[in-house]
């Protein structure tokens, strides 16, 4: 599907005639570095939304930067309250500015604590960035490459293409990044969850409770410690985490525990009791 990708800097006219013109997606930049809001971020949001075109967002990351966790916390911050369609992006780029290993930590931890916020998260970068740099040094996540004049080998199985910045269209004044994108960078709403329910634990003393909690809900259970970065728990309608340790910080999590193991399988039993 068509798309384009837009910032501050970018002069949107008509967003009807954006759509006319065969547009069905709009990226919009919405921060860069650990203080940078995009200037017209709130002011096109609903402007967007009401032309009926389908929104996401992302985050430019600062040159060899040494801050990932605090950006991503920026990103967040500047998105809260604003609904994507699409994954999150975090766009890294111009592989002269970045060292190798400087680029992976960085794209690692970004990503790593954005999914940890219960978002999913898409990488956007050049191909030759991706194939010299990224390529079998980050997880398995939404790719969006740019490659201006040559179609890169990922698209259309396993990547979206920014296949110009130069393109023109009806409402747009002056140059805009076009996009093919594929179907993948789609976030899943409510009523398309993967799962209903999942229970999470951090530790083998708290696992049979989880698994009395599990086995009531008919749903999986999953040791945090050792799984939590495989989990896309935006996927997952009702998260329930047993037991003590850290747990990601969700809006469709609860946390059941007691001061130790036996308290904690009173407080599961409590609970089914309450849902049954």
């Amino acid at each position: 599907m068509k798309g384009i990708d837009i910032y501050e800097g970018d002069n949107i006219q008509d967003w009807n005639a954006v759509k006319n013109a065969g547009i069905e997606v709009v990226i919009q930049k919405a921060s860069q570095g650990t203080s940078h809001v995009d200037k017209l971020l709130n002011y096109r949001y609903p402007l967007i939304r009401s032309a009926g075109l389908k929104i996401g967002f992302y985050h430019f990351a600062s040159y060899n930067s040494e801050n990932p966790i605090e950006e991503a916390q920026h990103f967040l911050d500047t998105i809260a309250g604003l609904e994507s369609d699409t994954v999150l992006w975090l766009d890294i780029e111009a592989a002269e500015k970045w060292g190798k290993q400087t680029s992976i930590n960085y794209a690692n931890a970004f990503i790593d604590y954005v999914g940890n916020q219960g978002h999913e998260i898409g990488i956007y970068t050049g191909d030759s960035f991706f194939h010299s740099y990224l390529k079998n040094n980050i997880p398995d996540v939404p790719l969006w490459i740019a490659s201006y004049g040559r179609q890169p080998n990922l698209y259309p199985d396993n990547a979206s293409w920014q296949y110009t910045d130069q393109g023109q269209l009806n409402g747009i004044v002056g140059n805009v990044d076009l996009d093919y994108f594929i179907d993948n960078i789609f976030i899943k709403r409510e009523d398309e969850m993967e799962m209903e329910n999942i229970v999470g634990f951090n530790n083998q003393v708290d696992k049979r409770a989880a698994e009395y909690l599990a086995d009531f809900l008919n749903c999986p259970t999953v040791d945090l410690v050792a799984t939590a970065n495989a989990i896309n728990f935006s996927k997952v309608k009702n998260v329930y985490f047993v037991g003590g340790g850290f747990f990601p910080q969700l809006d469709n999590a609860k946390v059941i525990k007691g001061p130790d193991r036996y308290d904690t399988c009173i407080e599961v039993m409590k609970n089914i009791g309450k849902l049954k």
